[in-house]
């Protein structure tokens, strides 16, 4: 009997040990871009979030700049959301047939 609930014990025991892990990683971690920062933009007032292909991109319509970034939080990913937005944009490698204005980019400040 006692064998029995030693098992089950240290079943439960297992179960909470890793049923309850959380993800640890944040998305300063996941970002791949780990570039030379070229710019740094200072609360940028006239920038929209836009849902793209399964992802969300920064637009800043003054110049045309699409910042590709890799940390936007989640309650900032809603399409054509109008934000405030601070970060370094990253060395981009450009391929010359390109037509695209984009440029990968690191979040350090976001508001509504």
């Amino acid at each position: 009997m006692k064998a029995n609930q030693l098992f089950a014990g240290m079943i439960i025991c297992i179960i909470a040990a890793f049923g309850c892990s959380k993800d640890k990683s944040s998305p300063e971690q996941n970002c791949p871009f780990r570039y030379d920062t070229t710019i740094k933009i200072i609360e940028n007032q006239a920038a929209y979030v836009y849902a793209v292909g399964g992802g969300f991109i920064i637009k800043l319509p003054v110049s045309d700049s699409i910042l590709n970034a890799c940390n936007i939080p989640v309650s900032f990913q809603q399409d054509s959301l109008a934000v405030v937005v601070s970060g370094e944009v990253k060395a981009t490698t450009h391929n010359p047939f390109d037509l695209c204005n984009c440029y990968n980019f690191y979040i350090t400040g976001i508001w509504k």
